[in-house]
């Protein structure tokens, strides 16, 4: 056919490509009135072409092959085949029943097209059927992000084909992956997905095999353009599309089954609707917001059909984020890196209300998903307008935090002292702290409105309902940021709480007092040791001289003794000025406390009757110091002679404290066979162990363990903490989280016996319960790098920085960058490392020396060798006990001398400084010691640098050793004489 001519520029062809774009004759001839103007001739044309392509009959009646004749039907398909009037170039893929090619049309028009057809030993009756509703679905579909069909047609020996529109593009998931799209623009590329399919349910069509495939990205003019295709196993949901029955024999999938619905797997004739789609689009959503599917696709095909239904039938899949979290570090920082984000953020944004809307999508029940795909869509803009989703149960919490982030600068305007609150506790980022943020903004407003109401009126502010306010907020914040090892944000309200005490409550010296009370007793809480006595003296001192001012029937039931009934217990007055004696120890004052703590029991030994109850307190106070000091002698004879001042009725709780320190000490110098003793003879009937008594009978259980251990008793132990679970677990008004301590206590009886096999498992659970503690994570991943476990290794440094990175400080942000930096790391995690050394500093009452050259080592892990080399110099100086650090317990520093070594040896090797890295090896494995067997048990101590320093020294070693193999230097042998 010769060239059409051109008029304005625009040939016949290019008016005729862009009439068959339009949906109706109507529209064409309308477009073509405008497009050929006054020019018959090309108007000819053009209809002309358009006849040929639109022909009488529907090409779903008229096979196309008969408008050529130049027919060539092979006996096999490939490139060079003639198919009608077109040509194959290229195979492009295969299906379960179909192979797609690229062919060329060779009339009405010369255009490239995707030519599908059956392949051969496919062409039974039910798959010719399927093909058949494939070719009907596509024609009745007018969608720009849906492929078009142009043209259908079946071959001589009546094997169908169809033709369609060339789809040059990627999956969804790899075109996301490779262009590093963020998590905000895989939603928006994803929301057009969901449209298309959206049309295509409209039409009374069900894709059944929605999957990143099936979903392919092209660029127009640079624009990213999703593109469904294979509507190969559709259905119609209204009609036959085909006079031919779409029989699905039994035992049979339709669809890929890592993205089937419950109902497809089911295969039980359920009727198939529409949410069977919005299922499939659940998945590849979660795909794309993490990188993997619900359930992988292999393991449901290698588990054999059964189990693949009743896996996708019954078994929930994990949410997205728990999925997320549970990565290993370097898949987390891989899969951030294809999103163009850091692992936190990554985890931070998926959490919620996307894991609400991909959850919904993919419930079993599809009667709880959403009902159509654009409501999936119209639930992700809400997502990301800040507005509440549908997924999420519409809380009033979660209404206002909705409206907090659509309109924050006006909050913002509002309520400045609230924010600047708030932000210090959702530093921490997890859903706990969000729901008491908003809680406490809450409070602060009603409050606020209450002062300005009492201003109108000419009244001030009670100070006492400003003590009570700021008492409630430290009260139900404080001890769970500090279970979770947050020490910066409670610094940070515990500052604002001194401000508001020195400067609006100075007229009310006993509303001052009891808050100053809680600041004290926050001030020394701390799972591992103290947060910040001198800032706890501090607030002694002004309590101390508070307490001549304020009567003493306002003085009230102080906090640190607040589960021993008030008749049992010393007075208040007492108690206060006892602690701030105590507290002059704990900050270097040793004289002057000593001075006042003498001074204390003269005064009570001369009182009628004498004061034994205060008395006795002032003994535990000053044996406590004594035991932490490392005179373990001193601290029993306080011990001793406490318990023995303690009157018929005293209150069991004074009874557990003074048996935990005596027991304590007897064991630090080395009786621990007494210590056994004096533990079990405190142990009460668990059927006596009040909730208000669980704590402290957890703690002497510790105790007892601790001495079981040092006489290798470990089985005895075991036994011991399992007995007590059992028993305490019976009573229905037993503490959730004695048992997680107790739980915890037996993971470390196998622990610090080197059974590691044992241990694991039970300090993983502990660590990833809802309940676990920072302590926990770092504890179960030095065992797991320690013996070789790489994979929970990684689970844990995911958990640590996910979770308790953000508000750590002193001994807790050392030892959550030990285990970081425990295996080569990433950029990333090193610096996140580094950021935590850097405020190791932060806690005034943290001993500096015990960081065992972590800053050194951390030079090691960023490749600066000789910085990290200069360790080996500093190890004696290290050795040598921090003279500003006033106690430190008998027997902490076990295994430092080996981490020092080790870590020592590493640099010198790389260096090639070979004489010194054995030195450093050897001395390494001297302080080391054996391992633990069954036939030579060995106790590896407890708490505060026993265990768990000498798993991280083991991990050393082995690393040690294998640099020293690839450069080719000898490892001393066990025993052999250093030079």
């Amino acid at each position: 056919m010769s060239e059409p001519e051109t008029t304005k520029g625009r040939t016949a062809k290019e008016i005729f490509f862009e009439a068959i774009e339009k949906a109706t004759p109507q529209e064409r001839a309308a477009y073509l009135d405008g497009a050929c103007g006054k020019d018959p001739a090309l108007r000819r044309q053009v209809e002309d072409l358009l006849a040929k392509h639109f022909q009488q009959d529907s090409f779903m009646k008229q096979p196309a092959a008969e408008a050529s004749k130049t027919v060539v039907v092979p006996i096999s398909e490939g490139p060079g085949t003639v198919i009608g009037r077109y040509k194959l170039l290229e195979k492009l893929g295969e299906g379960g029943f179909g192979a797609v090619y690229v062919a060329e049309q060779k009339e009405p028009v010369k255009r490239r097209v995707a030519l599908k057809i059956i392949k051969l030993g496919m062409d039974t009756k039910q798959v010719i059927a399927r093909f058949e509703a494939e070719r009907q679905a596509l024609a009745l579909m007018d969608h720009p992000n849906i492929a078009k069909v142009f043209d259908a047609g079946a071959t001589e020996t009546g094997r169908p084909y169809f033709v369609m529109e060339l789809v040059r593009g990627v999956p969804i998931t790899t075109y996301c992956d490779e262009n590093k799209l963020s998590t905000v623009e895989r939603l928006q590329l994803f929301m057009v997905v969901c449209q298309a399919i959206q049309h295509a349910h409209q039409k009374g069509i069900i894709h059944r095999d929605i999957k990143p495939s099936n979903i392919l990205v092209t660029l127009h003019d640079g624009v990213a353009v999703p593109k469904v295709i294979d509507f190969g196993i559709a259905k119609a949901t209204h009609g036959e599309l085909t006079d031919k029955t779409i029989y699905t024999q039994f035992q049979q999938f339709i669809g890929t089954p890592a993205y089937i619905s419950p109902e497809q797997a089911e295969m039980s004739g359920l009727d198939m609707d529409t949410r069977s789609d919005i299922y499939s689009l659940g998945v590849v959503l979660y795909e794309l917001l993490i990188g993997r599917t619900p359930f992988d696709g292999r393991e449901l095909v290698m588990s054999g059909l059964d189990e693949m239904r009743r896996i996708i039938r019954e078994q929930e899949p994990l949410r997205p984020s728990t999925r997320l979290g549970g990565y290993t570090a370097e898949e987390l920082t891989a899969t951030a890196k294809r999103r163009g984000a850091e692992p936190p953020k990554l985890l931070h944004s998926v959490r919620g209300d996307l894991d609400w809307i991909v959850m919904k999508c993919l419930e079993k029940d599809r009667a709880r998903r959403y009902e159509t795909a654009s409501g999936v869509s119209a639930d992700l803009k809400r997502f990301l307008n800040n507005e509440p989703v549908v997924a999420r149960p519409p809380s009033a919490v979660y209404q206002f935090q909705k409206f907090v982030r659509r309109h924050e600068r006006a909050v913002a305007a509002a309520g400045a002292v609230a924010v600047a609150v708030m932000l210090a506790l959702g530093f921490t980022a997890f859903a706990l702290l969000r729901e008491r943020a908003a809680l406490v903004r809450e409070r602060q407003a009603q409050f606020r409105q209450a002062a300005a109401e009492k201003a109108k009126k000419g009244e001030t502010v009670r100070a006492d309902a400003v003590a009570q306010f700021m008492k409630h907020l430290l009260a139900g914040t404080a001890p769970e940021l500090l279970r979770q090892g947050h020490q910066r944000p409670i610094r940070e309200l515990l500052k604002a709480a001194d401000e508001l005490a020195s400067t609006g409550l100075s007229n009310a010296p006993a509303a001052e007092l009891q808050l100053r009370d809680l600041m004290a007793v926050l001030y020394m809480t701390d799972l591992t040791g103290h947060l910040d006595s001198p800032a706890a003296y501090k607030q002694m001192k002004r309590i101390t001289e508070l307490l001549p001012s304020v009567p003493p029937d306002q003085l009230g039931i102080t906090l640190l003794l607040a589960d021993v009934p008030e008749d049992k217990r010393p007075a208040p007055r007492d108690e206060y000025r006892i602690r701030a004696a105590m507290l002059s120890l704990w900050v270097g004052e040793t004289n002057r406390g000593v001075a006042d703590l003498q001074a204390l029991r003269d005064e009570f030994r001369r009182r009628t009757p004498p004061a034994d109850r205060s008395l006795a307190l002032c003994l535990m106070g000053e044996g406590s110091f004594y035991l932490w000091k490392g005179d373990p002698a001193a601290a029993e004879t306080k011990f001793t002679e406490a318990l023995r001042l303690m009157p018929a009725d005293t209150a069991p709780f004074y009874f557990y404290v003074t048996r935990i320190g005596l027991a304590m000490a007897l064991a630090d110098r080395g009786a621990a066979d007494r210590a056994e003793r004096v533990a079990r003879e405190g142990l009460l009937p668990t059927d006596r162990i009040t909730p208000d008594l669980a704590d402290v009978h957890v703690g002497l259980l510790s105790t007892l363990t601790d001495a079981l251990c040092r006489q290798k008793l470990f089985a005895q132990a075991e036994t011991l903490l399992r007995d007590q679970k059992d028993k305490l677990s019976a009573r229905k008004d037993c503490s959730p989280g004695a048992l997680h301590a107790i739980e915890r206590q037996i993971g470390e009886v196998f622990a610090r016996s080197g059974n590691a096999r044992e241990a694991l498992p039970i300090l993983m659970s502990v660590a990833t319960n809802s309940m676990g503690l920072m302590y926990d994570c770092t504890a179960a991943a030095t065992i797991a790098i320690g013996s070789g476990d790489l994979e929970n290794y990684r689970r844990l440094c995911v958990i640590a920085l996910t979770r308790f990175t953000a508000g750590a400080e002193g001994i807790n942000a050392l030892n959550i960058a030990n285990i970081l930096l425990a295996l080569p790391q990433n950029e990333v995690v090193i610096q996140v490392a580094g950021e935590l050394l850097d405020r190791v500093g932060q806690a005034a009452d943290f001993p500096k020396d015990t960081e065992v050259g972590s800053r050194h080592w951390l030079e090691f892990r960023k490749g600066h060798l000789v910085e990290a080399a200069a360790l080996w110099a500093k190890r004696s100086e290290l050795a040598t006990p921090d003279p500003s650090w006033a106690t430190r317990r008998k027997g902490s520093d076990s295994f430092k001398a080996a981490l020092i070594a080790f870590r020592s040896a590493l640099p010198l090797a790389h260096l090639g400084r070979s004489d010194e890295a054995r030195l450093a090896y050897a001395e390494g494995m001297k302080e080391l010691g054996p391992a633990p067997s069954p036939e030579k048990p060995r106790d590896l101590g407890g708490v505060g640098g026993g265990y768990a320093r000498w798993y991280l020294a083991e991990a050393h070693r082995r690393e040690v050793e294998q640099v020293f193999k690839a450069k080719g230097i000898a490892i001393p042998e066990p025993g052999a004489p250093s030079k």
